[in-house]
């Protein structure tokens, strides 16, 4: 799948400018993948969540875990129930020697398919995560 989001100027934490960058993990392309079947505007629905992300990477709440991996709420027009109903975007920040915001979009999913992620899946896109940066 093509994303066309230009790098920008962000501004995260003491008000340093940093660029962002996103990197899509196998589990979030798998995910988009299976949800386009249902939701056939998702792909457009993500890219404006991703918008968002770029101009306010610390957009997402938080989970709590030891992961400090953040879940957006993203509207989706398919469902018509705002972001409440519409999808989850879970991703990870990590911020490089270089000034560099890394966004990592681990997984999304439906709402109304998966009430909550466990923290056995969480774990498991961490570890793939992990993977996928050992094989680059």
């Amino acid at each position: 799948m093509k994303w066309n989001l230009p790098p920008s100027q962000q501004r995260i934490g003491a008000n340093i400018s940093m660029t962002s960058k996103f990197v899509f993990t196998t589990q979030f392309e798998r995910g988009i993948k299976q949800l386009k079947k249902h939701y056939r505007n998702i792909a457009s629905d993500i890219e404006l969540a991703l918008e968002s992300l770029e101009s306010n990477p610390e957009l997402g709440a938080i989970i709590p875990d030891d992961y400090q991996v953040r879940k957006l709420r993203v509207a989706s027009r398919d469902m018509k129930r705002g972001k409440s109903g519409g999808f989850r975007l879970l991703y990870k920040l990590e911020i490089t020697n270089e000034d560099i915001v890394l966004i990592y979009l681990l997984f999304v999913y439906a709402k109304s398919d998966q009430e909550d992620i466990s923290i056995h899946q969480l774990k498991d896109f961490i570890d793939d995560l992990e993977s996928d940066s050992d094989e680059a």
